[in-house]
C-alpha cells in the first residue's frame, strides 16, 4: 500500500475534494456532516435508510475508536478515513476528504481475518520488546536457544523474566514489572505446573495460584498497550467425555478429568480472558495448546514432574543402581509429546504470524501418538538401560488418551518438519545426563 493510498491529506488537493478512491456516499457525507470530527462509516447492516447509524452502529463506532486510541503515540500521526464494511472483519483504509478526518496517534490497521494487526511500514518500524514470563522454565529456555540460534530479528528485543524477577500473583509486582519493561508484546507461559500426583494432592492450589497469575499478566498487558500477547494452555482443558480428535472448537464442550479440574479451568479461562478483552478493547490476546512437552531444561522431579521427564530421570537412577525401572500405570494410556524447541520455534511463528484471537493447538500429528510403555522403552534404549521393566499397576493411569488435531496448525504451516520422536528423547536424555547436578529434579 503507498502513501497516496492511505493518506488522508496531501499535496495537489484541495480541502473538501475526494482521494484516489472516489467520493463517500451521500449518506456516509450526511452522517459525518452531522457529527464533526468523525470519519468512521459504520457497517452497512447497522445503518438505518436515513444514512444515520442505529445503536449497533453507535456500539460499533465507539468500539473502534476505543481501540484506535489505543494505538501506540510513538510514531507520527496520520489523518486517515476508515470504513467497516462487515462487523467481523478488520478496518479498511481510506483517503478522507479534509474536513472529515480521525486523528490516530500511530497508524491504524489491516484487514486481518478476524483480528487486527498494526501496519507500521506506512510511518516507520517501531522495534518490538517481547517479554516472556516463566522465561526460565522448559518453553522459555526452549524459546531463549532459538532466538540466540537465529530465530530472532534485528528489530526484536527479547526480555526473559521468571519469579525471581516479580510474583506474578501480586497483581502490584505484576504491574511494576511490566511498567519497568514496557513490552509491546508477551509471551505467558509462567504457571504452577506440575505432573498427574501433584495435580491430585493440589487442585485448589493449581487453581488459585494460576487464576491470579492469569489475570494478573493480561490486565497488565492492556493497562501498559501491549499489541499482543500469546498464552500457553494445554490439552488436558479439554473436556474428558469426548470424541477424538480433539479440535479448538470443543474446549469448553464438558468438564475435565478429575485429576487435574483446578490446573485445566484456571487455563480454559485464560480463553475467557482473550475473547472478552478483544470484544470490549480490541486487545490481540490468543494463545496456543501444546501437547505433552518435553526436553532440556524440564522439570525431572520423579514426584512431581511429567511423565516424560519423569522417566528419564528414572532410567538415569535404575542404570546406576542396576535396579529395575519402574513404571506408574499400566503404561497403556497414549500422548502426543512435542520436542520444547519444536514448540519453541512454533511460537515465534504465532507470535509474528498468527492473528486469530481463538486458540490453536501445537501438535505433531495423530499418527504420532504413543503410549506410556513405548514412551518408556524408547528412553531406555537411548539410555543404553538394559534392566527390567516393571508397571505399578497401583498407580493411576491418569486421562486415558488426548488425542488432539493438528489439522488448523497444518493449514497455516503444512511443511512444518516436527523433529522424530526417538531423536528428540535422545536429545533430552543426553543434556540430563550431561547437566545432571544443575537440572531441575
Amino acid at each position: 500500500m503507498g502513501p497516496e493510498a492511505w493518506r488522508g491529506t496531501g499535496a495537489g488537493r484541495r480541502a473538501g475534494e475526494p482521494g484516489v478512491a472516489g467520493r463517500t456516499s451521500t449518506p456516509a457525507r450526511r452522517w459525518s456532516r452531522r457529527r464533526p470530527g468523525l470519519a468512521i462509516r459504520p457497517p452497512s447492516h447497522f445503518r438505518r435508510r436515513s444514512g444515520r447509524p442505529g445503536a449497533a452502529g453507535w456500539r460499533r463506532v465507539a468500539e473502534r475508536q476505543r481501540f484506535a486510541a489505543g494505538c501506540s503515540s510513538h510514531a507520527a500521526a496520520a489523518r486517515l478515513t476508515v470504513r467497516a464494511d462487515t462487523p467481523r472483519h478488520g478496518f479498511r483504509l481510506l483517503p478522507a476528504p479534509a474536513r472529515h478526518h480521525f486523528h490516530f496517534p500511530f497508524c491504524l490497521c489491516r484487514l486481518a481475518g478476524e483480528g487486527f494487526v498494526t501496519m507500521t511500514e506506512a510511518v516507520g518500524t517501531r522495534p518490538k520488546r517481547i517479554l516472556v514470563t516463566g522465561g526460565t522454565g522448559l518453553v522459555g529456555k526452549a524459546i531463549e536457544k532459538v532466538v540466540a540460534d537465529g530465530g530472532g530479528r534485528p528489530d526484536e528485543e527479547w526480555i526473559f523474566v521468571s519469579s525471581k524477577d516479580a510474583d506474578l500473583t501480586s497483581a502490584v509486582e505484576t504491574k511494576a514489572l511490566f511498567e519497568k519493561h514496557k513490552p509491546t508484546h508477551v509471551i505467558h507461559l509462567a504457571a504452577m505446573v506440575g505432573g498427574l500426583f501433584k495435580n491430585i494432592r493440589y487442585n485448589l492450589d493449581f487453581w488459585r495460584r494460576n487464576v491470579h497469575i492469569n489475570d494478573n499478566v493480561l490486565h497488565s498487558a492492556y493497562e501498559c498497550g501491549a499489541q499482543k500477547v500469546v498464552s500457553c494452555l494445554s490439552t488436558c482443558i479439554f473436556p474428558d467425555k469426548t470424541t477424538y480428535p480433539i479440535d479448538e472448537t470443543m474446549i469448553h464442550n464438558g468438564p475435565p478429568h478429575s485429576s487435574n479440574f483446578g490446573y485445566s479451568y484456571a487455563k480454559r479461562m485464560i480463553d475467557i480472558q482473550n475473547r472478552a478483552y478483544f470484544e470490549q478493547h480490541g486487545c490481540r490476546f490468543t494463545a496456543v495448546i501444546p501437547t505433552n512437552v518435553f526436553g532440556p531444561h524440564d522439570n525431572f522431579n520423579i514426584e512431581d514432574g511429567h511423565v516424560l521427564p519423569g522417566l528419564i530421570h528414572k532410567v538415569y537412577l535404575a542404570k546406576q543402581t542396576g535396579s529395575a525401572l519402574t513404571v506408574w500405570g499400566t503404561g497403556k494410556p497414549r500422548r502426543q509429546f512435542i520436542y520444547s524447541l519444536d514448540l519453541a520455534r512454533l511460537f515465534l511463528w504465532v507470535l509474528r504470524e498468527y492473528d486469530e484471537v481463538e486458540p490453536i493447538i501445537l501438535s505433531v500429528g495423530e499418527e504420532d501418538e504413543v503410549s506410556i510403555r513405548e514412551a518408556a522403552e524408547t528412553i531406555a534404549e537411548a539410555m543404553d538401560f538394559k534392566g527390567e521393566l516393571v508397571f505399578d499397576m497401583t498407580k493411576s493411569d491418569g486421562q486415558f488418551k488426548k488425542t488432539a488435531s493438528n489439522s488448523k496448525l497444518r493449514r497455516y504451516l503444512p511443511g512444518f518438519q516436527f523433529t522424530p520422536f526417538r531423536q528428540a528423547v535422545k536429545e533430552t536424555c543426553t543434556w540430563f545426563t550431561t547437566n545432571y547436578t544443575s537440572a531441575r529434579k
